[in-house]
């Protein structure tokens, strides 16, 4: 019966989340001092989570300065409401290119 499938797919998926959470808290044990990046779920990844270690960074070195800017620029940008219009790869599927000062045609407001 379909409350039954339904009632193994949800155990199945169980048994998987346990089965990646497991295997990402033995890679976090191993690079203790790292950090980790854990993609779950990935359309076509059937093995299961991927992970990234990310190397130490020193907390006066360059790449944390650099961290810290760009945080600070993205917190200023909320607080401000300020919302820049950048291009890129995304633009291609944005739901606001009519609005967009830098993709769309002109005004979308008649004279």
């Amino acid at each position: 019966t379909q409350s039954k499938d339904s009632g193994i797919r949800a155990s199945a998926e169980a048994a998987i989340q346990r089965a990646q959470t497991k295997a990402v808290q033995e890679r976090a044990r191993v690079a203790q001092n790292s950090a980790l990046l854990a993609e779950l779920g990935l359309p076509g990844d059937s093995a299961g989570a991927t992970v990234q270690a990310q190397p130490v960074q020193p907390d006066d070195g360059a790449e944390r300065d650099a961290l810290r800017g760009r945080l600070q620029r993205a917190a200023s940008l909320l607080r401000t409401e300020n919302f820049p219009a950048l291009a890129g790869q995304h633009c291609r599927d944005c739901d606001f290119v009519p609005l967009c000062p830098i993709k769309s045609a002109g005004s979308v407001i008649g004279p």
